[in-house]
């Protein structure tokens, strides 16, 4: 059965709530909502209660000039919002991006999302059980105590895609992810070797994983 999504579109908010019911009533599985003209939460969050069975996705929100704190808060509140309809995408973006127009320092993107998402898991299994949460990684260090999330989540699982085009972030969606996302204007070709075993990059992180 052939499964279809759909980027969102709109030069308006309303225009992008209309293109999301459209693709519902059309009987698409997924729509998409990316983050440069407009934040990715903030469009999915219009979308859901114009919706009711179509998954939501942010494809994808820029994790590094986020705190992993933040981010967990918005994924659990759009999560609510939808009905436990939200698939997390994640990104690193570019470095010219990321240091230009945001200043943040941009270095080691793969190791640094994978303590993100590492991060990102925990705190939104733990926000409303009030125990304390550290970690300590080479890019994030953090230490709550005495804090509790005062309302059940949805779920504690949100599924999370991260967005990847070459080989090492492609692997890394395979270690740590459960689904990758590519880029409206690149594909990902298939190859008939590797340098590992003949194996895709993806289905190496897997491995590695033990999946």
């Amino acid at each position: 059965m052939e499964r279809f999504s759909t980027v969102l579109e709109g030069e308006s908010i309303q225009e992008v709530v209309n293109w999301a019911s459209m693709a519902e009533d059309a009987g698409f599985e997924s729509v998409w909502a990316p983050e440069y003209y407009r934040t990715s939460f903030l469009q999915l969050a219009a979308v859901a209660p114009a919706t009711k069975r179509i998954e939501l996705g942010t494809g994808v929100t820029l994790a590094f000039v986020r705190s992993p704190f933040i981010t967990a808060l918005s994924a659990l509140d759009l999560d609510e919002i939808s009905g436990g309809r939200l698939i997390l995408g994640l990104g690193t973006g570019v470095k010219r991006m990321i240091e230009m127009w945001h200043g943040i320092p941009y270095k080691k993107p793969a190791h640094q999302i994978k303590e993100f998402v590492s991060l990102l898991r925990v705190l939104i299994e733990k926000m409303d059980t009030g125990e304390a949460i550290s970690y300590n990684g080479d890019h994030y260090r953090i230490n709550i105590e005495q804090y509790r999330r005062p309302f059940n989540p949805i779920r504690k699982e949100i599924p999370l895609y991260l967005g990847g085009i070459r080989e090492g972030m492609i692997r890394t969606a395979g270690e740590v992810a459960e689904g990758l996302l590519g880029h409206v204007i690149y594909y990902i070709p298939e190859r008939g070797s590797s340098s590992e075993s003949g194996t895709r990059p993806e289905k190496r992180g897997k491995r590695k994983q033990g999946f």
